[in-house]
């Protein structure tokens, strides 16, 4: 009898095996079922990454482009930068020595100016100066009319009183 009380044992600890089993089967079976759903919602979820990693792959390759593109223009605005800036040197360099060569010539001109001055100069009349002035007026003009004799006493008056005279 203990052989049968043994086999009802193990019977009755089998046969709650294989239930606490089929309970266990039927949880991993929704498990499976969850794991199944949520691997769908996962590839679908990696298929929009897929296209959204696609789309941003796009927008910086574009974005490299529109760098590259901005760095050359910022290689060449720094190139014509440069240009212009020897340029404005050399300019200056230029107009400085117009400037200096200016002001020589200024300077030349009021030399010379000066020499004109200094070479040119008349002396006022002197006395004596006045019996021979108008000497030489008398010999060199010869009064033909009235009004020749009244230039003629001017021109005496004017050189008696030490006056500028011009014949």
């Amino acid at each position: 009898m203990t052989d049968i009380v043994n086999i009802k044992a193990t019977s009755k600890n089998r046969a709650q095996m294989a239930c606490h089993l089929e309970q266990e089967i039927t949880e991993l079976k929704q498990r499976k079922q969850l794991a199944e759903v949520k691997h769908k919602e996962m590839q679908s979820v990696i298929i929009e990454k897929n296209k959204e990693n696609e789309h941003l792959q796009a927008n910086l390759d574009l974005a490299r482009n529109h760098l590259k593109q901005a760095q050359s223009l910022q290689s060449e605005n720094e190139a014509s930068i440069k240009a212009a800036s020897q340029e404005i040197t050399f300019q200056k360099e230029k107009l400085m020595e117009q400037f200096l060569y200016d002001k020589y010539l200024h300077n030349k001109m009021l030399e010379i100016k000066g020499n004109i001055r200094v070479f040119c100069r008349i002396r006022p009349i002197l006395s004596i100066d006045v019996d021979h002035i108008t000497s030489k007026l008398e010999s060199d003009y010869i009064p033909s009319s009235i009004k020749s004799k009244r230039k003629m006493e001017e021109l005496k008056s004017k050189a008696s009183k030490g006056e500028h005279v011009v014949p």
